[in-house]
């Protein structure tokens, strides 16, 4: 009893204040390295999960829907449901018009007309396809300083719809015809110009989109 192989801690920093959750998680993640022991950690936390996880298994109504090692559920999520549960906030659907050298072409409406994403990654021509983009690979540029585009980046121009405070760092919504989210900070707000209305540029990496 006192030295289990195995341990279930079900949520046992829920409830907690914000500063004592932190310096309590530091403590556990210390302990768990020292004894090595094995231990089944239950959470709606997905900041705590990445810190204290080796492998993760994420759930959905009873069912196990993605177990892998945490990395792999974060930037590789299974499905959409795993997906937002690990922070991605852009999702658009597309279908493969062509597949070369391990990077695949889909075409997505971006409300004007048809539009190719590069990703890089193995598909089949004509399947239909859901693209994940995680905020903090969006960069954005001032219209007047384009990136340079290349098959490897995937630039998209759209209109500001939204600037959100969420803590250290600000959410910016862009209508490219489809919703793309972009987290910075406010250095680059003020040094962008940011602001709700402004066109601007946006570019994602074609290894940074994953495809599922």
């Amino acid at each position: 009893i006192l030295d289990p192989k195995l341990l279930l801690l079900d949520e046992p920093l829920a409830n907690i204040d914000q500063q004592s959750r932190e310096n309590l998680r530091s403590d556990l993640f210390e302990v768990l390295k020292k004894y090595g022991k094995s231990i089944i950690y239950v959470t709606h936390d997905r900041n705590e999960a990445m810190i204290l996880a080796d492998y993760m298994a994420v759930m959905n109504e009873g069912r196990i829907e993605q177990f892998a090692p945490k990395e792999e559920v974060f930037r590789r999520p299974a499905n959409e449901f795993i997906a937002k549960f690990v922070g991605v906030e852009t999702l658009i659907g597309g279908i493969v018009t062509r597949c070369s050298q391990n990077v695949a072409e889909v075409e997505v409406s971006n409300g004007k007309g048809k539009q190719i994403i590069y990703v890089v990654g193995r598909s089949v021509k004509k399947k239909k396809v859901t693209l994940a983009i995680r905020p903090e690979d969006v960069i954005l540029y001032s219209m007047d300083i384009p990136p340079l585009k290349s098959s490897a980046m995937n630039i998209f121009e759209g209109k500001i719809t939204g600037i959100k405070n969420i803590g250290m760092f600000k959410k910016i919504e862009i209508d490219c015809g489809f919703n793309l989210i972009s987290f910075v900070t406010q250095n680059s707000i003020e040094r962008l110009g940011l602001d709700t209305g402004k066109t601007i540029t946006a570019a994602v990496k074609a290894s940074s989109i994953h495809m599922f």
